[in-house]
């Protein structure tokens, strides 16, 4: 073999394997970063016509409690009213439940029975509102479970009535009530008390002494705004069949 030819040939070889060995090596680093870009592909950054800013109103919004959730039901299609204007016309059937924190203070000679801001109310077409109380904010020493009376609600179920009983005044039979078992989806008044407002017991909402039912059938109190609207909620005599 000429010996040009040889050199040639010896030049060509360690060429020839580095540009083998480069090639190889540049396809396994593509195939590499391939591999990469499949398992952790890259987040796209957020762009001003994409990003969600959120202002420091609503990072500060009041949540809504899980309490005030389970103490609320209104049935379909109800909207409800601004307390300060309430017609209750206009209050819906099935009824509705809301917490309320009115300022409810109930006395009975000089002993508190009730005094709070943690109560549910109830709220009926034609009706003035019931306040459903927590046994705990009651002086339940006061309170003894009468016998002799049920009625039957069609939303709430059966009642089970209460006497007031203070030392030195005579008994308040009758005058209160509760649901031990209450239908669904009233289930959180159970283990709350409702009061008559018109069997001697003094009865406020926000410092008003409200306007009671003359039957002892309707427990509902007017106050505020109510008062407004009391010849279209039942309760007085000649209201019982609308």
């Amino acid at each position: 073999m000429p010996r040009d030819s040889v050199v040639l040939g010896l030049a060509i070889v360690p060429l020839l394997g580095v540009s083998v060995l480069y090639f190889q090596f540049d396809a396994l680093f593509a195939s590499s970063t391939r591999r990469e870009d499949v398992q952790l592909p890259r987040k796209a950054t957020p762009t001003p016509d994409t990003a969600q800013p959120i202002s420091m109103a609503e990072a500060k919004a009041p949540q809504a409690s899980s309490s005030d959730a389970v103490r609320t039901w209104y049935p379909k299609g109800y909207k409800p009213q601004s307390e300060e204007d309430e017609d209750p016309r206009n209050f819906p059937r099935p009824i509705a439940m809301e917490p309320s924190t009115r300022h409810i203070r109930i006395t009975f000679g000089d002993k508190v029975i009730v005094d709070t801001k943690n109560t549910i109310r109830i709220l009926e077409t034609y009706h003035a509102p019931v306040f459903y109380i927590p046994q705990e904010e009651i002086a339940m020493e006061y309170m003894k479970e009468g016998s002799g009376r049920s009625t039957y609600c069609e939303w709430k179920g059966m009642a089970t009535y209460w006497d007031v009983v203070v030392p030195g005044q005579k008994k308040l039979a009758n005058t209160a009530w509760s649901y031990e078992k209450p239908s669904k989806p009233y289930g959180a008044i159970q283990s709350h008390i409702a009061f008559y407002a018109n069997t001697g017991l003094k009865v406020s909402v926000d410092g008003e002494e409200v306007g009671a039912m003359s039957s002892s059938f309707y427990g509902g109190w007017i106050y505020g705004s109510l008062h407004k609207y009391e010849k279209h909620i039942k309760g007085r005599p000649g209201t019982t069949h609308w």
